[in-house]
């Protein structure tokens, strides 16, 4: 009679739209032998009741989606690992799209499924090609936080989600896949050497900066400039590989958040060594990064400042670099950022840090600091909300009239 009952249900979800799925779904959770009649019959193996168990397995990947923590009380995980473990490729591939929305849920469930110590399992099964897709939106899932995994775990995502990036060229598949590496390369400096080592990937994540749909070109390049702010000798393998002059491209991109990570993985190199910092002069980065400090948006403009930054105030940079950057457009694009009416003043602050730099380092270009942006430093030493602006301002107003 149960038997009957869930084809039954499992029809009337086929047949029904999102909304009358939920209420079905709200009904169902409550049915506590129903629902273990569920999970029993999709767990078994498929050549013992082949026909319920697809059917348990289509009304589980209708439930879980709404009511994962729900289900996973009753043994949910176990189920779908035994899917993975005795199905057809049709229930494996079901299974682990259900392991995948069940890791979207929430840490706790993303915890269970790593403490059910059958991660490996999952991933053995993209050893079947339809089933990478599947495997790469699970390891995005579980990834999306900074749970700890077991080393060894850790070195098997790694790997799994980098060979789906080299070897897909479905682009859902490599966007999950570069999602995953995006989430290990922000983990630590560990991680990052891992990820660099691997042969072909940043090569390949450089092919998508260029070449992907944009779906996968923002993990991409989250990914890189991650790695680029680890050791410099991992930044020097991502800057040999070529992707400073697509940054220089992508600065100019049709995206916001494309601009503005693309300053923010320019601003990684510039922090790096004076090899480095030159490449980026080389590729006549810099005048890019002045008129998106004129005319970007906030975030790109708080983005390209930092690359500024990173060059004025650290130690890498020789004086005659500095001379070679700091054009006319440029210290206009840094002065504008004083107006403290753009927010709440945190940015004309960096900025203002960035003028005082300037102008100790390199007296001569006290003209044309003055010239620019005199007029702005004195709006700041005149505000009065915010104290440290006003002293630094009134600083440097000093050193520029000395």
């Amino acid at each position: 009679m149960i038997a009957d009952a869930i084809k039954r249900l499992e029809t009337l979800l086929a047949e029904s739209e999102p909304p009358q799925i939920e209420c079905i779904v709200d009904e169902v959770i409550i049915e506590e032998k129903v629902i273990e009649e569920i999970l029993a019959l999709a767990a078994v193996p498929s050549e013992d009741n082949s026909d319920m168990q697809v059917v348990s397995a289509s009304v589980i990947s209708y439930m879980t989606p709404l009511v994962a923590d729900q289900l996973c009380e009753r043994e949910l995980i176990p189920t779908l690992i035994a899917m993975v473990q005795n199905g057809d490729d049709h229930l494996q591939s079901m299974a682990v799209w259900n392991l995948a929305s069940v890791a979207s849920w929430s840490d706790d469930l993303r915890l269970q499924i790593i403490e059910s110590g059958q991660v490996e399992v999952v991933i053995d099964s993209t050893s079947k090609p339809e089933l990478a897709g599947d495997v790469a939106l699970f390891l995005q899932n579980l990834c999306s936080t900074a749970l700890n995994f077991d080393k060894n775990l850790a070195k098997l995502m790694l790997a799994t989600a980098a060979a789906i990036v080299v070897e897909s060229d479905d682009p859902q598949v490599v966007e999950a896949g570069c999602w995953t590496l995006e989430s290990f390369s922000k983990r630590g400096d560990d991680d990052v050497i891992a990820i660099v080592a691997i042969e072909g990937l940043v090569d390949r994540l450089i092919h998508i900066l260029r070449h992907g749909p944009l779906e996968t070109q923002f993990p991409s390049l989250r990914t890189l400039a991650n790695l680029m702010s680890g050791p410099a000798r991992q930044c020097q393998v991502v800057v040999d590989a070529g992707v400073i002059p697509e940054l220089g491209i992508l600065l100019h991109h049709p995206n916001p958040v494309m601009r503005k990570d693309s300053c923010w993985a320019v601003s990684n190199v510039c922090g790096g060594t004076k090899p480095q910092i030159q490449k980026v002069i080389d590729n006549g980065i810099f005048l890019s990064l002045a008129g998106l400090l004129i005319f970007g948006e906030y975030a790109t403009k708080q983005a390209a400042l930092w690359a500024v930054a990173n060059v004025v105030m650290g130690t890498e940079a020789s004086d005659h670099s500095l001379l070679t950057i700091l054009s006319r457009q440029l210290i206009r694009g840094v002065v504008r950022l004083l107006r403290v009416d753009e927010d709440d003043g945190s940015l004309a602050i960096e900025a203002l840090e960035v003028v005082a730099q300037i102008v100790t380092r390199v007296p001569s270009i006290k003209p044309l600091v003055s010239e620019e942006g005199l007029a702005y430093l004195e709006e700041c030493q005149g505000e009065g909300e915010v104290k440290h602006l006003r002293r630094k301002a009134a600083k440097v107003i000093a050193t520029l009239t000395s």
